[in-house]
C-alpha cells in the first residue's frame, strides 16, 4: 500500500497501541504533526500510523490525507528512537502536553482561576529547548538586544517542562503591562501560583515554576517530580538526547529515552 502522509486535525491525538479508545497510549500527536500511515486497520475508524519513530493506531476523524510521498517506514524502539530536529530558536512552545504533569495541572488551575475574575492571563511560553535557551541567553552577550534571561541552556527550569511564562492578553495582543490597575493582577497571578506549588521570580514577573529541586539537581539528573507522562518526558528526554549527539557539551542531563521510569500509558 502507499505510505500517505495524514495531518493531525485536532488539538492533540493520542496515539494508542491498538485501534481502540481504551489502548494504552504510546504518545500524544499535537496539532499539525505529520503521521504517515503504516498498514490497515480492521477498524475504518481507525489508521495504522508511525509518528516520531512510534506505530500505532489514532482516530481517523482527527487525521486529514496530505500527499503520498513517503516510502515505507519501521517502528523505532525506545532504546534508540528517532531524534526530531530542533524547532525554529524563534518559536515559543505551547503545547500543555509538552509541560510535567505538575505544572500542567497547576497551571490550568491557575488559568482558569484567573479567567473566572476575568484577569485575562494565558500561557506565552511552556516548554523551551535547549537551543532557544541559548539562543535567548545570547541576546545582550553575544548578539545584540538586551539580556532577557540569567540561565543558560539547562539552567532554565523551561528545559525540563517545569516552568511557564503567563501573560496578559488582552484584545488578541499580549501584554507586560504591569501600571495602574494591571499592577493587582501581576499580583493575584503570582499569589494563585503559589498556592497551587509554583514559585515567581523576582526579576522576571511572568516566569512560575515548580517549587522543588534546583536547576542544579535537575540538571544532575535527579529530583525530577513524581507522576511524568509519555507527552512530556518523550519531548525532555529527546531533546537531551538531540542535545548531546549535537555535540553541545554536557550541560544536558544524563537521561536516556530508553529508561520511561514509571510513566503511565493509559
Amino acid at each position: 500500500m502507499s505510505h500517505a502522509i495524514y495531518i493531525v486535525t485536532a488539538n492533540a491525538l493520542n496515539l494508542r497501541a491498538a485501534a481502540s479508545a481504551v489502548a494504552d497510549k504510546l504518545g500524544v500527536m499535537p496539532a499539525g504533526a505529520m503521521a504517515v500511515r503504516d498498514g490497515d486497520s480492521t477498524d475504518p475508524a481507525w489508521l495504522k500510523v508511525v509518528w516520531n519513530g512510534l506505530q500505532g493506531y489514532a482516530a481517523a476523524k482527527h487525521l486529514r490525507l496530505q500527499g503520498n510521498a513517503l516510502p515505507p517506514l519501521s517502528p523505532v524502539s525506545p532504546a534508540s528512537p528517532a531524534i526530531p530536529a530542533a524547532p525554529s530558536v524563534e518559536a515559543r512552545d505551547r503545547d500543555m502536553a509538552h509541560l510535567h504533569p505538575v505544572v500542567r495541572t497547576a497551571v490550568t488551575k491557575v488559568l482558569e482561576h484567573l479567567n473566572s475574575k476575568d484577569i485575562p492571563f494565558a500561557m506565552f511560553e511552556g516548554y523551551r529547548t535547549p537551543e532557544r535557551q541559548a539562543w535567548l541567553y545570547g541576546q545582550g552577550r553575544t548578539r545584540a538586544g538586551g539580556v532577557v534571561t540569567h540561565a543558560e541552556a539547562w539552567e532554565s527550569y523551561h528545559q525540563y517542562g517545569l516552568a511557564c511564562d503567563l501573560v496578559l492578553f488582552e484584545n488578541g495582543r499580549w501584554s507586560w503591562d504591569d501600571s495602574g490597575p494591571r499592577r493587582a493582577w501581576w499580583t493575584e497571578m503570582q499569589k494563585v501560583a503559589k498556592d497551587n506549588g509554583l514559585r515567581s521570580l523576582k526579576f522576571e514577573l511572568p516566569h512560575v515554576e515548580h517549587a522543588g529541586p534546583t536547576w542544579r539537581e535537575l540538571q544532575a539528573g535527579a529530583a525530577l517530580p513524581d507522576g511524568g507522562d509519555l507527552s512530556w518526558f518523550e519531548n525532555y528526554s529527546l531533546a537531551a538526547l538531540r542535545w548531546r549527539k549535537g555535540g553541545r557539551g554536557p550541560s544536558a542531563p544524563p537521561v536516556e529515552y530508553a529508561e520511561r521510569p514509571g510513566l503511565p500509558t493509559a
